[in-house]
């Protein structure tokens, strides 16, 4: 595997951080994951443009144009060959010893692995989700500081579900460990508000799509209560593209079936993504 490292490629094996970068003293930085389809990555312009947001409320002053971050995004990829590859680049402070601040010099870090799609069966039956107390810090930030998801992530391996789903502090359903969150009641969409999540890329395109289909939306908070009374629910994000959720705490969701405005959305993204392509 060929990585890109602070202005060089070089095999995984060779690329080497500093033990005080603040990357991995204080999980000081931000990341984005992009994948590919056909072998072009997928809005790579809004992925750099959130990775540049996150940055910027970090404090982290990137000295990297767009345009070379996004070639040295493409030649990674290049370099290592997949038919279908899963992109991640992470950006640290860099380092300054154990001091908090004063770091001039950001660390730049480019990852490509095989992309492996979900089975096509969790998109025709759907899946199920748990729910999580937790709150994560800097919402609008997509930052290292992952462990209200990791927590989450180990919920989801010790109940054998898909996905765990935030619930704040007042009772509300925020987003999913590594996605955003969406119902359906009374042929309307419904989905947290933006500035009080991460602003996921593939729940953009799904806003779009609505807009097109002319199905109503509205961002506003929901209950559990609310979720266990929807229509439909789903789940969105770059490696699960969407995902229908039929059961959450064990609690089915109306007829635990997949359903048609999921259905149809499901079908539009991909039409979405072959005429973007072609």
């Amino acid at each position: 595997m060929i990585v890109f490292l602070n202005g060089k490629f070089l095999d995984v094996k060779e690329a080497k951080i500093s033990v005080f970068d603040h990357g991995f003293l204080y999980g000081d930085g931000c990341f984005e994951t992009l994948r590919t389809y056909d072998g072009k990555l997928f809005r790579i312009e809004e992925h750099i443009e959130r990775l540049k947001n996150s940055a910027k409320n970090l404090k982290i002053d990137l000295p990297w144009k767009n345009e070379e971050i996004i070639g040295w995004m493409k030649k990674t990829l290049q370099k290592n060959g997949f038919a279908e590859s899963r992109l991640r680049i992470t950006i640290t402070r860099g380092k300054n010893d154990f001091n908090f601040v004063g770091a001039k010099k950001p660390t730049i870090l480019i990852v490509v692995s095989e992309f492996i799609p979900h089975p096509q069966e969790i998109y025709q039956k759907g899946v199920s989700v748990k729910i999580l107390e937790i709150e994560r810090l800097l919402p609008q930030v997509k930052s290292l500081n992952l462990l209200p998801s990791i927590l989450g992530q180990q919920i989801k391996r010790e109940n054998n579900v898909f996905e765990t789903l935030f619930i704040n502090r007042v009772g509300k359903i925020t987003e999913g460990t590594v996605s955003n969150f969406f119902i359906v009641k009374n042929n309307t969409l419904f989905t947290s508000p933006e500035k009080s999540v991460l602003s996921g890329i593939t729940r953009d395109v799904v806003l779009e799509l609505v807009t097109e289909l002319q199905i109503p939306v509205q961002e506003k908070f929901f209950s559990l209560q609310e979720c266990f009374a929807a229509d439909e629910a789903f789940l969105t994000s770059t490696v699960m593209d969407i995902a229908p959720v039929v059961q959450i705490e064990k609690k089915q969701i109306s007829n635990g079936k997949v359903g048609t405005i999921t259905q149809k959305l499901i079908d539009n993204f991909y039409h979405y993504i072959q005429k973007k392509n072609d």
